[in-house]
């Protein structure tokens, strides 16, 4: 003798709806435009000031929470080796020991931490932390956005910090080199297209514990289907005589 519970068998004959669950927002993340940006550098000294840039780097930009600027982070990895003053004098001095030592230090990079708005929506503050000569500093860039309407624009980020917090403390002979280094980002952006937005998003949520078919029928039901025992015409039998007034029916094999 079974007894079934009679909801459950309901449930089980009629099917039940699905359910759909929308996502959390996803986040944004934007193509940089390498060979149009640029990553520099200036320095002053007493034989003229240095220019020098970076030809060879890459980056990430992403935005977890899009229209959230708070949530944005920027990484940027720079070939110290790649970079040029337009002198190959100046690029020797610059690349050497005295200073960017790009043989033993062949990487110089950022990676932010946070950003801090101000009460332009177009200027912010971006914290993070700068790698040179195998020595990390928090330093902080001052950044300005010049959006272009279409979900990108140009990133501008400034950026000033002493050279002799990254061990770079040598000078040229009889030459005055400034302590300070002030750099330079100009970022080209895009972002990419949202694949979210392309393709709707629909997720069914079945029964637990139920081995469930899918219905050709509608998408809208699920439909369960449990081993019975051979005996469904008892089954149909009880269903037809449920009584509502009941909890439980009882179906004698």
């Amino acid at each position: 003798m079974k007894r079934v519970l009679a909801m459950t068998l309901l449930l089980l004959c009629c099917g039940a709806p699905s359910y759909a669950q929308t996502p959390a927002q996803p986040g944004r993340e934007f193509v940089i435009d390498v060979p149009n940006s640029k990553v520099e550098f200036f320095v002053g000294s007493s034989a003229g000031d240095v220019n020098g840039v970076f030809g060879s780097w890459n980056g990430r930009l992403y935005v977890a929470t899009p229209g959230v600027p708070e949530t944005a982070t920027l990484y940027l990895e720079i070939s110290a080796a790649s970079m040029t003053t337009g002198s190959g004098v100046k690029d020797k001095m610059v690349k050497g020991p005295r200073f960017f030592s790009v043989n033993n230090y062949p990487t110089v990079s950022f990676a932010s931490t946070s950003v801090t708005t101000s009460g332009d929506p177009n200027k912010f503050q971006l914290q993070g932390n700068l790698t040179l000569l195998g020595v990390t500093k928090p330093v902080t860039f001052q950044v300005t956005l010049d959006r272009n309407g279409n979900g990108g624009g140009q990133i501008y980020a400034d950026l000033a910090f002493d050279r002799r917090d990254f061990g770079m403390t040598q000078n040229v002979p009889f030459v005055r080199v400034d302590h300070s280094v002030e750099v330079k980002v100009n970022l080209h952006v895009q972002a990419k297209p949202s694949q979210a937005a392309a393709e709707p998003y629909h997720q069914t949520i079945r029964l637990p514990d139920l081995e469930p078919l899918a219905s050709r029928e509608s998408e809208q039901r699920v439909i369960v289907q449990k081993d019975l025992g051979a005996n469904t015409a008892k089954l149909a039998s009880a269903m037809a005589e449920y009584n509502p007034d009941k909890t439980w029916e009882e179906v004698d094999e």
